[in-house]
């Protein structure tokens, strides 16, 4: 961002900088997220002024180590609260029970729809058998 703000003077070139970062982002997080947590983007050439940016976008397992004294603090409630938002912004479905193990640290670096799917399965299994509703409505 420093680099950037060596534009100031210069609004359209300041704009142009950041609409560049901006388009690449999703590129880059969806590519990071496809690799191995180790994975580094390779710096596409219209970002190579700007040094550090990809790097950043790649460091995403800094938000589980920033975040886990919270997970870890959380009731079991709670942790199947965050596991249905995650399932609500991954796959758009609701189940009415949700796992209390929490799909950061169950599936880690794998794939966490297939994990909270695996485990809504089983639990929705149980529900149904139970007699009781699977699925929120919507």
């Amino acid at each position: 961002m420093a680099k950037v703000r060596t534009n100031a003077h210069q609004p359209w070139h300041m704009g142009l900088a950041i609409g560049k970062m901006l388009y690449f982002i999703p590129g880059l997080v969806a590519t990071h997220l496809d690799g191995a947590v180790d994975f580094q983007n390779k710096v596409p050439g219209d970002l190579a002024w700007s040094t550090g940016f990809v790097q950043a976008v790649d460091q995403d397992d800094k938000v589980r180590e920033s975040l886990a004294g919270v997970f870890h603090g959380w009731s079991p409630e709670q942790i199947e609260l965050f596991n249905k938002g995650v399932d609500k912004a991954l796959t758009m479905v609701q189940w009415v029970v949700y796992p209390s193990k929490n799909v950061v640290f169950e599936a880690g670096d794998g794939d966490w729809t297939a994990w909270i799917r695996g485990q809504c399965e089983e639990l929705g299994m149980a529900e149904a058998r139970a007699g009781r509703r699977v699925l929120e409505d919507i």
